[in-house]
């Protein structure tokens, strides 16, 4: 076993934000490449269409989802995935819009 292969993330789900540029586009596609779905949020709908164009060519699933940024407190998911997509899961928010909240609940 390779050292990339403890890393890989097969039938895992990752919640990426920011993902119509930048480093929200590059986490999406390494962890596509890495084998998880994607959850994609994003408030440009265009490149977020995109991002989630090149997750599928990669062969994995992906949920984009259009966000405001007074949508969710930063530190939250922008949306509840599908149950389809709900398994052992990673996040990772490069975007972050506004000052830190607390989370509620």
């Amino acid at each position: 076993m390779s050292v990339l292969d403890k890393f890989r993330l097969d039938d895992r789900v990752a919640i990426v934000t920011g993902t119509s540029s930048g480093l929200g586009v590059a986490f999406a596609k390494a962890f596509a490449e890495a084998g998880a779905d994607v959850v994609l949020a994003a408030r440009r709908v265009d490149k977020l269409h995109d991002t989630a164009a090149m997750v599928r060519a990669s062969g994995r699933r992906a949920l984009a989802v259009a966000t405001t940024p007074e949508s969710r407190p930063p530190s939250r998911p922008p949306a509840r995935p599908p149950i389809s997509f709900v398994r052992s899961s990673t996040s990772t928010w490069p975007a972050r819009t506004g000052p830190p909240r607390p989370v509620e609940g």
